[in-house]
């Protein structure tokens, strides 16, 4: 039972991490208007 509830605290913590790096990109795209910097740090600027 302990690698089962070792894998759930896993799975548990990454989504944690995904949800805390949507909302930090979530906030990116709305301080730039809805760009994504990507393109912008790549240096394709326009």
């Amino acid at each position: 039972m302990t690698f089962w509830l070792a894998r759930y605290e896993q799975a548990a913590s990454r989504a944690d991490l995904l949800e805390r790096q949507q909302a930090e990109l979530n906030g990116a795209l709305k301080k730039n208007g809805g760009r994504s910097n990507v393109f912008w740090s790549a240096g394709k600027r326009r």
